[in-house]
Formats: C-alpha cells, sequence, structure tokens
C-alpha cells in the first residue's frame, strides 16, 4: 500500500502543470462568463456549458497525456517498480479523479456565487452538481478507456511506428462510437430495468434536455460498471506483460 501511495503521489507530481492549467481554464471561462453576458440566465447557460465541457474532456485527457508522459520520461521507473499493472491503473484513475474533484469544487464555488450576487435559482447548483456526478462516471469509464487502448496497443508495440498517438485517437473514437452504438441494440436494451425519473433534474437553464434522456435505468448502471471492471482488468493484464507505457 504504501509504494502505491508513493506512486501516486508521483503521477500527481507528473501532472501537477496540466492540473494547473485545467484550473486556471476553467476559472478563466467561469470568470469571462461573468463578465462578458449581463443577463443573468445567459451567465447561468454559460457557466454551466463551459464547465461542464471541460470536465466532460477532462479525464480522457489527462489519462492520455499521464501515460505519455510516463512512457516517455519516467519508463524505466514504470519497468523497475514493484507494483502490479492493476495499482499502476488504479494510481492513474485516482490521481485524475481526484484532479477532477478539484476542479468539480471550482465550478460548485463560481455556481454558489452567482446564486449570491446574481440572485439565480438553486437549482443552478443542484443542476451542476448532478450533471458532474454524471461526468465524474462517464470520466472513469472514458479513463479506463485510454488505459485500455495505451496497454493493447503497447503489446504490439514492435509492430508499430513510434509516434502511435493519432492511432491512439482514432482507436479511442472507434471504440466510443462503438459503445454508442450498442446501446441502441436489443441486447443493451436487456440492461432496462429499474427505471427512475430524472425529470427536470438533468435540465440546463436555456437548454433543456430530451425527455427521454431522463428516464434512467439502474441496469445501465450496471452494465457501465460490468464494462469499466472488465476494462480495468484487461488492461491489468496487459501490463503486467511489462508493455511500454
Amino acid at each position: 500500500m504504501r509504494s502505491w501511495l508513493v506512486y501516486l503521489k508521483k503521477d500527481f507530481r507528473l501532472m501537477k502543470a496540466e492540473f494547473w492549467f485545467a484550473l486556471a481554464a476553467v476559472v478563466f471561462l467561469e470568470v469571462l462568463g461573468i463578465v462578458l453576458v449581463v443577463d443573468n440566465r445567459i451567465i447561468v447557460k454559460t457557466q454551466v456549458h463551459l464547465s461542464l465541457g471541460i470536465l466532460g474532456l477532462f479525464m480522457p485527457v489527462y489519462i492520455a497525456l499521464a501515460l505519455l508522459k510516463e512512457r516517455k520520461n519516467a519508463a524505466s521507473l514504470w519497468f523497475t517498480f514493484p507494483a502490479s499493472g492493476y495499482r499502476f491503473i488504479a494510481a492513474k484513475i485516482v490521481a485524475g479523479l481526484l484532479s477532477m474533484l478539484a476542479l468539480t469544487v471550482v465550478t460548485v464555488i463560481f455556481s454558489v456565487g452567482i446564486m449570491m450576487f446574481f440572485d439565480a435559482s438553486i437549482a443552478l447548483l443542484s443542476h451542476k452538481l448532478i450533471w458532474c456526478l454524471i461526468l465524474l462516471e462517464l470520466g472513469i469509464g472514458m479513463g479506463l478507456m485510454v488505459v485500455f487502448i495505451s496497454g493493447l496497443l503497447g503489446s504490439v508495440n514492435h509492430y508499430l511506428p513510434k509516434n502511435r498517438g493519432f492511432l491512439s485517437f482514432l482507436m479511442f473514437c472507434g471504440l466510443l462510437i462503438g459503445l454508442i452504438y450498442f446501446v441502441t441494440t436489443d441486447l443493451y436494451a436487456l440492461f432496462s430495468w429499474g427505471s427512475f425519473s430524472m425529470s427536470g433534474l438533468l435540465d440546463i437553464p436555456e437548454s433543456r434536455v430530451p425527455e427521454d434522456f431522463n428516464e434512467r435505468y439502474i441496469g445501465e448502471y450496471v452494465f457501465d460498471w460490468i464494462t469499466n471492471i472488465g476494462l480495468f482488468l484487461i488492461s491489468g493484464w496487459l501490463f503486467d506483460k511489462k508493455v511500454e507505457v
């Protein structure tokens, strides 16, 4: 456990510059939304869209950059580090998740400020919190997809060009499109059980969410976590082969 915590701290140091850049971007966009827009309802819309957009992209980009820096700058440490591939992956995911939580706290603070100074509805805060939770779950899944692709390509590294970033991007997009297509199939419909409604909770001011999106199923979340666990186990097995990260 102690060695894993050491590696987790190393991950934070490795990605320190990228985290501060993301934090600065969140603060800048939040402030810009307040300064440039006078109408309160548009302020609310701008705040939510910009901050949620950054949170939605944060985890896969964070993990991809962390693995890239690991491969370029610290590969020798990975090959000699006394930890399994599962611990290696867990450190990356936990570091990204904690960083994403920190950005979430910043967006919530701005939401509270808007409610206080612009007399905005408390619904702004509740909507943003719910979307942040949704994006945190999606972020874990997309982060594991990036790790899986890295491990898969690393296992056949000798057959690939040295710069495989574009190929990794194409594979990530293909995997994401494949999952999006799968949720439209009859097989995925088998997970449509345990329905509950989130009507009104996902609506962002000035931007209503389609009604069918508000109907959620517990089975969908079960499928998501089965997929996440599967990606984690396969990726850990691949990294235990000591592939070049």
